[in-house]
């Protein structure tokens, strides 16, 4: 309809109805874009605030596992530690200092181990989807990287570290008497009832005596200790980026803007 008022008025030379015609034209046009720009705007924003929701479950969750496996490795650590102590006075006054099911406990603790920091399944999805660019904060989205790639690389350490205590895993074994008569009933009952990192007590009985026999024994709780100091360290790393994370998350959510841009 316009475009024929428009050349009606070319033909009549009618130059002052040409030039409203052409900025109603122009400003048509504008106007239209402008709403168009708005309701991608208010679909962003909508879709910023589902991410952010979603990447604070993930990271919740992330920092409560890497609190479990921390606590977890640390108490291995410990573990290892007093049983290096047990190995050296035994070396020193040629008898054990503790009692069996002390030592069994230690035992027990480091023949199992935690899992460090997964990488956050809603950043793994935007980083697929090309969807980063919706999160307007470019320190939200710094940390969010910072996160993953240390992440990832935590995945291979880990994975590495266990190739490292991997072959003394069959001599601790040697040592220790499988409980037969092990339940899941009885595995439950004994994970709630102890404080603390989860643990299972697989192993109910130790021959101290081939322990100390064993010459691979002062190397073996020596490996055991050093990797479990360095997952410790790697999930302290992990949970300072995890906390970063999360704060630049409640800091988006408190002021709803996304942050700065």
């Amino acid at each position: 309809m316009i475009f024929r008022r428009l050349a009606q008025h070319l033909k009549e030379q009618n130059w002052t109805a040409i030039a409203i015609e052409f900025v109603l034209l122009v400003l048509g046009v504008f106007l239209g874009i402008q709403v168009a720009n708005w309701n991608v705007e208010r679909e962003n924003r909508h879709r910023e605030a589902d991410f952010i929701a979603r990447l604070n479950q993930d990271f919740e969750r992330i920092d409560a596992r890497l609190e479990t496996s921390s606590a977890k490795w640390q108490m291995n650590l410990t573990s290892a530690n007093q049983l290096l102590a047990d190995y050296k006075a035994y070396k020193q006054h040629g008898q054990w200092p503790r009692n069996k099911s002390a030592m069994l406990f230690d035992l027990n603790n480091i023949t199992s181990t935690a899992n460090p920091g997964p990488r956050a399944a809603t950043y793994e999805e935007m980083l697929s989807t090309a969807q980063l660019g919706v999160l307007r904060s470019p320190r939200l989205r710094d940390a969010l990287r910072d996160y993953d790639t240390l992440a990832v690389r935590g995945a291979a350490l880990h994975a590495t570290l266990q190739q490292r205590v991997e072959p003394f895993r069959p001599q601790i074994l040697a040592h220790l008497q499988f409980d037969t008569g092990l339940t899941i009933d009885a595995l439950r009952a004994t994970t709630q009832s102890q404080p603390g990192p989860l643990r299972a007590d697989y192993f109910n009985d130790v021959d101290l005596d081939s322990l100390a026999a064993d010459p691979s024994t002062h190397t073996m709780l020596t490996m055991h200790a050093s990797t479990f100091l360095d997952q410790i360290l790697v999930a302290f790393r992990q949970r300072e980026r995890t906390e970063a994370v999360l704060a630049l998350l409640a800091e988006n959510d408190e002021n709803g803007k996304g942050g700065a841009p």
